[in-house]
């Protein structure tokens, strides 16, 4: 019996793709498809310092609303209405209904911005697509840096005390 053993290319790119809800939700109403996302951003970012040494480069795909069926035929599903939700997720429907054709982004830009980040010689490991992503990513940052700070006093004080 022959056995064959193919050695390691140290070389590779894997595509992740999440979405600019696992990076900002923009609306009640996507926690579910949030938390996936966001579970996408997380593995990703740990599995790309677990392959780097062996030349393997991560890429997490951050899209914005895309003119694909998304928001169509495969978001069609029926939901239970709930009048205590008609102003958060009741609204995020509507609007995600309504955004079915009329998404501003076109998927081959898509596909041709991906090839172009995995063939630069200093590939991303996170690539927004789209400027509502671009805005919203840029946003949720800015926030997340104000709060850090506004907070940092009382998260900087953990350490024990030991003069006591």
């Amino acid at each position: 019996m022959k056995i064959l053993v193919k050695a390691l290319q140290f070389s590779g790119h894997f595509i992740q793709m999440s979405s600019l809800s696992g990076v900002a939700p923009m609306s009640a109403g996507e926690s579910a498809y949030a938390g996936t996302k966001f579970a996408v951003e997380g593995i990703s970012e740990s599995l790309a310092k677990e392959v780097a040494h062996l030349g393997i480069a991560v890429t997490i795909v951050e899209p914005g609303p895309f003119r694909t069926d998304f928001a169509g035929r495969s978001a069609l599903a029926k939901t239970v209405k709930n009048k205590d939700y008609d102003e958060s997720v009741g609204k995020a429907l509507e609007w995600f209904h309504d955004l079915d054709g009329t998404q501003p982004c076109d998927p081959a830009r898509a596909a041709r911005a991906i090839i172009k980040a995995v063939e630069a010689d200093e590939s991303p490991l996170y690539l927004p697509l789209g400027e509502i992503a671009l805005g919203a990513i840029r946003e949720k940052l800015d926030d997340r840096r104000h709060e850090l700070e506004k907070w940092e006093q009382l998260g900087a004080s953990m350490a024990f005390n030991d003069a006591t």
